[in-house]
């Protein structure tokens, strides 16, 4: 016989099955039941108080035999076998999904920590496919290990694995990441080559020398100018050029923006002497 039975599931070994002699005396209650578990190989004899609920906890092929004898000859043994194979085809477990929060930039190796196992404790870590939502709503399967988390919000990582004796038999597990604000304020530099001199009528380029970053970013082309006469006045600035009509203190105020996060901004100031020019 045979059957086909789940993972840690019982069973009464005695069901269904009956004994007699030929005479037709009932000796079922004198069955002998061994049995084979998956890898052994010898056969054991199993009390009568687990009989009626035998729990087979390991996956495999168990070999059960039932043997009684004549009570009048005890060499004449009547044998006979049930084949049992145990399955694992439920959906698997996950475990270690945690949520979190990280600050802009962080780099996690989403698989840390996370573990996938069939429910009869075969580790399947290796078949989990990670998915990555980002706070922009754009969802792709990620099949590396460490993310870099360049947006502020929250990020859905999904988990999911397939029990390989049962492909649709799916687990599915998912953590909220969350992403703190960029809150790195971008750098603003100025050569100390930079003139700080110019003359009236003579193009002065308010750009030479100036240079901005967030940490390795180049954000040089991002930054903003705005120049200012002593009484405060707006001095047109054209193709990163100006051409000062008057002589005067001149305050250049360069500004540039976190691209991350627009509320940040940095701001440095330069002051240039004009003084008319010579023309004789």
């Amino acid at each position: 016989a045979q059957k086909t039975v789940e993972y840690n599931s019982t069973l009464n070994l005695k069901s269904g099955i009956k004994a007699k002699l030929v005479s037709g005396k009932n000796m079922t209650s004198k069955i002998t039941v061994k049995v084979q578990t998956p890898g052994g190989t010898a056969l054991k004899k199993i009390s009568s108080s687990k009989i009626k609920s035998y729990k087979f906890t390991k996956t495999g092929d168990y070999k059960v035999e039932y043997s009684v004898a004549n009570p009048y000859n005890k060499k004449a043994v009547a044998k006979a076998v049930m084949n049992v194979k145990v399955s694992d085809t439920k959906a698997p477990v996950i475990s270690g999904v945690v949520d979190q929060t990280v600050a802009f930039g962080a780099k996690l190796n989403l698989r840390t920590g996370i573990t996938a196992k069939q429910v009869s404790g075969k580790n399947i870590t290796a078949n989990v496919k990670i998915t990555v939502t980002t706070p922009a709503k754009s969802t792709s399967e990620f099949a590396g290990t460490e993310y870099t988390f360049t947006q502020a919000g929250v990020y859905t990582i999904g988990y999911s694995v397939a029990n390989p004796d049962n492909p649709q038999a799916v687990a599915q597990a998912s953590r909220k990441i969350t992403v703190n604000a960029d809150t790195r304020k971008p750098v603003i530099t100025i050569e100390s080559s930079k003139a700080n001199t110019a003359l009236t009528g003579t193009p002065y380029d308010v750009y030479a020398g100036v240079k901005a970053s967030l940490d390795q970013t180049d954000l040089t082309s991002a930054v903003t100018v705005k120049v200012t006469n002593a009484n405060n006045q707006t001095v047109a600035v054209t193709n990163k050029m100006v051409t000062f009509t008057e002589a005067g203190v001149y305050t250049i105020t360069y500004t540039v923006q976190n691209p991350n996060n627009p509320a940040v901004v940095e701001t440095k100031t330069f002051t240039v002497t004009v003084s008319v020019q010579n023309t004789t």
